[in-house]
């Protein structure tokens, strides 16, 4: 016996609400990927000008060193605070207390202990660094996205991870603009990407639930694998974007300008 078709139709509403709740997946796509095409122009704008001024070099090194170590505090916390409902007994703290105890030392001995001048190992760490801080933001934002879903619920969570794109996307393409707490110019793009980061931690894990809760349950596999399209499509859509941005445009354009257009 044949299925209805009708059965299988999507409703209008519910085929808006999943339209827009997969943009938190082509964000996650894009922001992640948006990243690829302006590598050069970063190191040329935020690495170069410190070779030249060892005075900028030393306090952009100081807060480097504060804010990787601020986020590796932060993960560490929720590693252990995983670990604490994991095993949920003494075991737990002797765990928990070894990994910070071997965490913070290998910190000390390998990367705070260094004197704050720039070298090139120094140098490609803090391009490396700026380039992947978003996945920091991923972790921080993939761990609270359960406590944000359950205390604000899944739509305000998404507005949420919306405001922080917003806001992400405005600070990195002018982190000196957007520069309120004094930092160096790098310091505040790392900042803002971190923001958008935890945006697209958050998106990932929210936009298939919410997806998933509102779809009726004939359709709901069709329309959460939306929100995984959605992911590719925006990584696609970021090189297309990249391109047209540069294409016919002189290097130097690309290294003070371009790369704002990208991200903003």
């Amino acid at each position: 016996m044949s299925r209805d078709p009708q059965s299988r139709s999507i409703p209008p509403v519910i085929f808006a609400l999943t339209l827009v709740a997969t943009l938190g997946g082509l964000l996650f796509g894009y922001d992640t990927a948006v990243i690829n095409g302006a590598t050069e122009a970063l190191r040329q704008f935020f690495i170069t000008p410190l070779e030249a001024d060892p005075v900028l070099a030393s306090a952009t090194i100081i807060q480097f060193k504060v804010i990787v170590s601020i986020c590796l505090v932060i993960i560490f916390a929720f590693i252990t605070s995983f670990i604490l409902r994991l095993f949920k007994n003494g075991k737990a703290v002797v765990i928990s207390v070894f990994l910070w105890g071997i965490g913070l030392f290998l910190l000390y001995l390998s990367f705070l202990r260094g004197e704050n001048v720039l070298t090139e190992s120094l140098g490609n760490s803090i391009k490396g660094f700026t380039i992947s801080s978003a996945l920091v933001g991923c972790i921080i934002g993939g761990s609270l996205g359960g406590y944000i879903g359950q205390s604000l619920g899944r739509k305000r969570g998404l507005i949420l991870a919306a405001i922080l794109f917003l806001i992400s996307a405005l600070g990195s393409a002018m982190p000196e603009q957007f520069n309120f707490m004094g930092l160096s110019t790098i310091s505040s793009f790392i900042f803002y990407r971190i923001l958008g980061g935890i945006g697209v931690g958050l998106a990932s894990m929210l936009s298939p639930m919410y997806i998933a809760e509102i779809a009726p349950a004939n359709i709901r596999g069709k329309l959460v694998s939306w929100n995984q399209f959605a992911i590719i499509f925006g990584m696609v859509v970021v090189y297309f974007v990249n391109y047209f941005i540069a294409r016919g445009r002189a290097p130097e354009w690309i290294n003070a300008t371009g790369w704002r257009w990208m991200f903003g």
